[in-house]
């Protein structure tokens, strides 16, 4: 009994830590870059997710959380880059637009993957115009038993690759390469673009969250859906290359009518796909899993017995995914309290929760309210 409630207590002290962000700190000294012909003087946030840097994982139960830096993105870049590569007065300032910089996590048998993934633009400001030097990409990818605390390293690599290069690149040839950009953008970063809900998602695979976000697909054509578990209460799916071969390290995928989102990116080692039931700002799934507090607190037979249908919603805004228990739910609904009003006092089903956050993503994106809530329902 004494061991169960050490479990139990060890498993809610985690919990409470596992919800704060993951904080990633970047240690200037790991990119030693001497031999140069520019200094950085300012850093622009270009990338269409920036909300965070991605999603670690923290704890036993590896609870995925928002990875942050201690301050603003902007500035802490600058700052740490300004560390880095201590300006000389006789080199030439840049600018460096952050088009991406996005960190993930993966979780196989017996390790765990890591990788960042980072795209940058070099910028001169001559007479008030301001000229490209050229885009740089680096994809920096790492395998353990916990990745977590190495994200600072692969940053640092990550945009290390991309200095290096462009430091031995031609951009010093500035009559014969450079091109004028939007000289607004110094002050007026791109605007983050937003998923258009009114239209049928991009067919293709999607590596990464802010891939779906903005609708860029890795892949277009060359796959198709294997239905498995086709007898089972919940439907799953794999996706298939032109051989037949699974493919498996992708965020997910769309058909071109519904989302296909990995259960690896909620659930450790699911390595299927569950279909959207709702598209919008809170994307809704459902699955069929164990609850996590049973499996921790009691091992595989209090997760045996706890096995049950559940929602899980998607986050549009940050990526954040979550699944739909009483504390989140109430949480997701906390600045909307005629929804949580009709969700407290209904039986709490699952087709009564669908229909709160097709309600909830109804006023998100402030369409007049196709019907009125049926009385019978609650």
């Amino acid at each position: 009994m004494k061991f169960k409630l050490l479990l139990l207590v060890g498993f809610v002290c985690q919990i409470g830590f596992a919800q704060q962000n993951h904080v990633v700190v970047l240690n200037p000294e790991l990119m030693p870059l001497n031999d140069r012909e520019f200094n950085i003087i300012k850093v622009i946030d270009n990338r269409t997710q920036r909300e965070n840097l991605g999603i670690a994982q923290k704890g036993m139960s590896n609870k995925k959380v928002a990875a942050v830096f201690p301050e603003d993105f902007e500035s802490y870049l600058t700052n740490t880059l300004e560390a880095a590569l201590p300006s000389k007065t006789e080199k030439r300032p840049l600018i460096i637009k952050v088009d991406r910089l996005h960190i993930s996590e993966r979780t196989m048998a017996t390790k765990e993957i890591g990788t960042c993934d980072v795209s940058l633009e070099f910028f001169e400001e001559i007479d008030g115009k301001l000229y490209s030097l050229g885009k740089f990409k680096s994809l920096i990818e790492e395998s353990s038993v916990d990745v977590t605390k190495r994200h600072g390293n692969r940053i640092m690599q990550a945009l290390e690759t991309c200095l290096l290069e462009f430091n031995q690149s031609d951009w010093q040839l500035a009559d014969k390469k450079l091109h004028l950009e939007d000289p607004k953008l110094l002050d007026h970063p791109q605007s983050q673009l937003v998923f258009d809900f009114n239209s049928p998602p991009a067919k293709g695979l999607y590596l990464h969250f802010d891939n779906w976000l903005n609708q860029t697909p890795h892949e277009t054509d060359g796959f198709s859906i294997k239905p498995i578990n086709e007898n089972g209460k919940i439907p799953r799916y794999q996706v298939l290359d032109e051989r037949k071969k699974k493919i498996k390290f992708i965020y997910g995928f769309s058909d071109g009518a519904s989302f296909y989102l990995q259960a690896s990116n909620y659930l450790t080692g699911g390595n299927y796909f569950v279909k959207s039931d709702l598209i919008g700002p809170y994307l809704l799934f459902k699955d069929q899993i164990s609850d996590p507090t049973m499996a921790v607190a009691f091992g595989a037979i209090g997760a045996l017995a706890s096995t049950k249908t559940i929602h899980i919603v998607l986050n549009m805004q940050n990526g954040m995914i979550t699944f739909l228990n009483k504390a989140n739910m109430a949480d997701l609904l906390s600045d909307h309290p005629e929804l949580l009003s009709i969700h407290e006092n209904s039986k709490k089903s699952l087709e009564q929760e669908k229909e709160i956050i097709r309600l909830l993503n109804e006023k998100l994106l402030s369409e007049p309210r196709s019907q009125q809530l049926s009385e019978s329902m609650f």
